[in-house]
């Protein structure tokens, strides 16, 4: 971990509204490193291509690109997704190392969103942690929004797949409410002040 900076660790389940408050945060001039992008991003690279298909299939990809609709099917097998996250977790990790080495920012807190930052254990590194919390039903509606291909079912499985929204709060340091009624831009600052980062 680059000594000069102390990571702010930003998760919540899928569909809390991780996205929105890393946009507010990058608005504001803060470092902000999107680990579910970034994994996108290495599983584009040909070392990363040539574990996965050589697990999963060379089905996994179509033209040089991710098969989603295919490798989705590692969602409803646990084992199955532990394989494929053991692949793409320590690309992921390197990837941010370099992403630390290259910044060049004044401020001392780099925020870092990841939906399984809990499950992966990557919480351990971080000196903070923030959990974006939104009730299910809205969390339903927005993945439903966001990915249309999903069916409720699978939806319902991934979910499942992540540690419940009580704990997250309870061994979380500061958690935004984005439910629809509370002011998500005001929470933001409230956070940054409760955490001290400037």
């Amino acid at each position: 971990m680059h000594k000069n900076y102390k990571v702010i660790g930003i998760t919540g389940g899928i569909g809390s509204g991780k996205s929105y408050v890393c946009e507010r945060l990058k608005h504001l001039g803060y470092s902000v490193y999107e680990a579910d992008k970034a994994a996108k991003e290495v599983m584009l690279k040909p070392e990363v291509i040539t574990q996965i298909q050589k697990n999963f299939g060379k089905e996994s990809y179509i033209h040089g690109q991710l098969n989603r609709s295919y490798l989705s099917k590692v969602f409803q097998n646990r084992k199955e997704l532990q394989k494929l996250n053991a692949i793409v977790h320590p690309a992921v990790a390197k990837h941010f190392e370099n992403y630390l080495a290259l910044l060049d920012s004044s401020k001392p807190y780099v925020f870092k969103e990841a939906a399984i930052l809990f499950e992966t254990g990557t919480w351990k590194s971080c000196h903070r942690i923030v959990n974006i919390f939104a009730p299910f039903g809205i969390r339903i509606h927005r993945i439903l929004k966001r990915d249309p291909h999903l069916s409720i079912q699978q939806i319902y499985h991934r979910i499942s797949q992540q540690w419940n929204d009580e704990w997250k709060v309870k061994n979380s340091h500061f958690t935004i409410f984005n439910d629809g009624f509370l002011n998500v831009d005001i929470q933001i600052q409230k956070m940054l002040s409760f955490l001290n980062v400037s």
